[in-house]
């Protein structure tokens, strides 16, 4: 009885006594803070966004959605590099640990953390680690190994799993990505009216080139020693990558709503972000959005849905038919297109002459772009190497047959999960088989996408595969009854 007398003095009049003087405190430690320097200030800072990602990792785990499509802006300070969505991710992590450890010391919990496809990661990265000592080198490649490969599974995998464990968390997740989504849009949008051109291709990009010369300029006046290092900001990945799981997410978010209204408001969203996609005129992105359609045309999508479409079908093709004129000059009289076309086709065979050599092991994880750099023909007709654009050549020449065969195990072993809930689903609940599989879409259509670019192991391929293990735990039967609200 006396101490619950006690708890509730301390949690009533003591919390006010103590309010001034903590505040008071609290005023005197930044003062001295922002004597001693902006690095100490920077430190401080950082500690207290890890203290409060502690109590709140969902927090970060909404910014990580939200900035997801900033996967290129990477940050240098005094020589070191910084990347911007890696770093909220991975202070995110880092509170999530320290949580669950002061959890562990102080109140005596166990540490339970998930992680999808365990033992299938564990062949896929220790492999990895082999091709990195085995590499010309082989710290740089282990660094590359930890640094990416690592990254990816635990930052926007694991993380997110375990986060992300009731139906209004992942709601927000959702909504945050959409929000960013939407803005890209918006932005695209307008940046293609600003510098429209009959004379000239004209195609949806985030910025154009005076647009970013306008930024890069801004950022380099006013933050000379925190500068751009990489500005992204007019290649066609970074809308494409965003928007093409953005369609099939704003689908699924159609089933947390009841109200038809604003499910049309949505299907209008969905419209619009479609039209902006369609307008970037990337190969990968129109024959990624072109089979997902189809599937979901052909299994997904209800009778009335159907009957819609084959009405709509002669309007369709007289929409179509321009843009797909358009996109048959991007590819035959542009340069732009006619030189991708041609660098791909070469980077492709010499690729092909690099597994050769190495088809085992490979020859190190991140050592293509320098193997490609050896080539003096490339060099010559297209300047400095990229990487392997695609997953396959990518974990070929890198990783080797063994690579290449346990990371799509290790996706197999993800996806198998994911399978099986769409076929019980499917039998039980249309409505819970509709939110998992157009997320399962909205992945496959990124996860086609990157067969053919540079970014298989970025937060914006692993996150959207990790809503939607989150959306199958969630809306099983075996969690629906059971789950915190929150």
């Amino acid at each position: 009885m006396q101490n619950a007398i006690a708890k509730n003095y301390i949690g009533g009049i003591e919390k006010e006594k103590l309010f001034l003087p903590f505040m008071l405190s609290s005023l005197a430690l930044l003062m001295a803070v922002l004597m001693m320097g902006k690095i100490i200030l920077i430190l401080v800072l950082f500690l207290a966004f890890i203290i409060f990602l502690a109590t709140r990792p969902e927090i970060g785990v909404y910014l990580t959605a939200f900035f997801l499509p900033l996967t290129y802006l990477i940050f240098h300070y005094k020589g070191i590099e910084i990347n911007f969505i890696d770093l909220i991710a991975g202070l995110t992590f880092l509170a999530f640990i320290l949580s669950k450890l002061y959890k562990r010391v102080f109140r005596g919990e166990k540490i339970k953390i998930e992680f999808p496809a365990l033992a299938p990661f564990l062949i896929f990265f220790g492999l990895a680690i082999l091709s990195s000592y085995l590499s010309a080198n082989p710290l740089k490649s282990l660094s590359y190994s930890v640094r990416v490969i690592l990254n990816f599974y635990l930052l926007y995998l694991v993380l997110s799993v375990n986060v992300i464990n009731t139906k209004t968390r992942l709601k927000k997740a959702v909504l945050a990505f959409i929000i960013s989504a939407l803005a890209l849009s918006f932005i695209s949008s307008w940046s293609f009216l600003k510098n429209y051109s009959e004379s000239e291709l004209s195609r949806v990009r985030v910025l154009n080139f005076s647009d970013q010369s306008a930024l890069t300029g801004y950022v380099s006046r006013n933050y000379a020693d925190f500068a751009l290092l990489e500005p992204y900001l007019t290649e066609q990945n970074l809308l494409v990558e965003t928007l093409l799981p953005a369609i099939f997410i704003l689908l699924a978010i159609k089933y947390f709503y009841s109200d038809e209204r604003k499910k049309r408001l949505i299907n209008l969203v969905i419209i619009f972000v479609s039209a902006v996609l369609i307008g970037a005129f990337s190969r990968g992105a129109w024959i990624s959005l072109t089979l997902t359609f189809i599937i979901y045309f052909l299994f997904i999508s209800r009778a009335d849905f159907k009957k819609k479409v084959a009405a709509s079908l002669p309007i369709l093709i007289i929409i179509f038919y321009p843009l797909a004129v358009q996109m048959y000059k991007l590819q035959t009289n542009y340069n732009i297109g006619v030189s991708s076309t041609k660098s791909r086709v070469m980077s492709a065979r010499i690729g092909l002459d690099i597994y050769k050599n190495n088809p085992v092991i490979g020859v190190g994880p991140g050592e293509y772009i320098n193997e490609l750099g050896k080539n003096e023909q490339y060099r010559e007709k297209f300047g400095d190497p990229v990487d392997a654009l695609g997953i396959l050549q990518k974990l070929s020449t890198e990783l080797g047959t063994l690579g290449l065969a346990s990371f799509f195990i290790f996706v197999l072993a993800l996806i198998k999960p994911i399978l099986k809930a769409l076929n019980s689903f499917r039998r039980e609940n249309y409505e819970k088989f509709f939110l998992a599989a157009v997320l399962a879409l909205g992945w496959f259509a990124i996860f086609i996408f990157e067969f053919f670019n540079t970014s298989y192991y970025a937060g914006k391929l692993w996150f959207p595969l990790a809503l939607v293990l989150i959306a199958i735990k969630l809306i099983s039967d075996k969690y629906e009854y059971g789950e915190q609200k929150n």
